[in-house]
């Protein structure tokens, strides 16, 4: 239930990251909104250690009339009461930037990112003593990816239009990898003991439990196989060898910048095309991936 969730929380968000006009949601810009939004800390000390946490609770007051937010941050056991921070609207958009090199509150300094009253969400970093903090959402999504494929047989293919989250549990060490909307355009299928290479279009990629380690700038997600589930779309009928839903992942190295608001991504895709009658697999295609993406197409942190 949870990645399901996680799935239309996406869809709907990147929805709303994207649209304009007639097709964004109804929110009064006339009146303040209030927010509280679950937090992923990613912390770097003076001496270069660096570390995460998840599960803290950011408050935001938007003050559409002043262009100013108030806000509550929660790292660990200390709260940083920022007003009147001065915002600035990103245009046919329900995103508001802030880039202050001081705040109300002396402790916090060089405070920059984005945040988007529709969803709601944030994105941000800032200077806190000698400490330097990324805050962003446990789900880490990136909007805009380019995804390139190579195959078994040397053909490539590319894909520019798949969501990405990584989904850091409450421990700050498990991650799931959740691709979304994603095309392998030259993938295998049997059928009638035929090969074929064809376009197959998938909703939604999930592998579960992927190791996280903290780095000087953001998160290293990597796994020597994650085990996945695959959701077909566009209802196309598939032939009976093509119908599994294990896509496993080897070699999965992902880095996660959290300063920048990019990853780049490598691993193998395998494609089960057969199994015998105790469930192992026996034959199989491996498809070698390589994706980047950035958090938004237009981000109020200092890139």
């Amino acid at each position: 239930m949870k990645h399901t969730f996680i799935i239309f929380a996406c869809l709907g968000l990147m929805m709303s990251l994207t649209a304009c006009g007639n097709d964004d949601p109804e929110i009064p810009r006339d009146r303040d909104v209030t927010m509280t939004i679950e937090a992923l800390v990613h912390t770097l000390n003076a001496d270069g250690e660096a570390s995460i946490s998840v599960g803290d609770k950011n408050e935001f007051v938007f003050h559409p009339k002043t262009l100013t937010a108030d806000m509550k941050l929660s790292v660990g056991n200390q709260t940083f009461n920022i007003q009147q921070l001065p915002v600035k609207a990103v245009e046919y958009t329900y995103h508001y930037t802030f880039n202050s090199p001081t705040t109300s509150n002396a402790d916090i300094t060089n405070l920059s990112g984005i945040f988007d009253i529709a969803d709601p969400l944030a994105v941000m970093q800032c200077d806190m003593g000698d400490k330097h903090l990324c805050i962003t959402i446990p789900d880490i999504f990136f909007e805009k990816n380019t995804v390139n494929f190579g195959y078994s047989d040397n053909s490539t293919s590319r894909d520019g239009n798949s969501y990405w989250i990584f989904s850091v549990d409450k421990t700050g060490k498990k991650a799931d990898v959740i691709i979304n909307n994603v095309e392998i355009a030259k993938d295998i299928m049997i059928k009638d003991g035929t090969r074929t290479r064809t376009g197959r279009y998938f909703s939604a990629i999930i592998g579960n439990g992927a190791n996280v380690t903290p780095t000087a700038t953001g998160i290293t997600i990597s796994a020597e196989t994650l085990s996945t589930k695959a959701s077909y779309g566009n209802g196309q009928e598939v032939a009976d060898a093509y119908k599994t839903e294990d896509y496993p992942i080897n070699n999965l190295n992902i880095n996660v910048n959290l300063t920048t608001g990019t990853y780049q991504a490598s691993m193998v895709i395998r494609h089960i095309l057969a199994r015998d009658e105790s469930k192992n697999p026996t034959e199989w295609d491996d498809i070698i991936v390589t994706a980047s993406g950035i958090i938004f197409k237009q981000s109020g942190l200092n890139l």
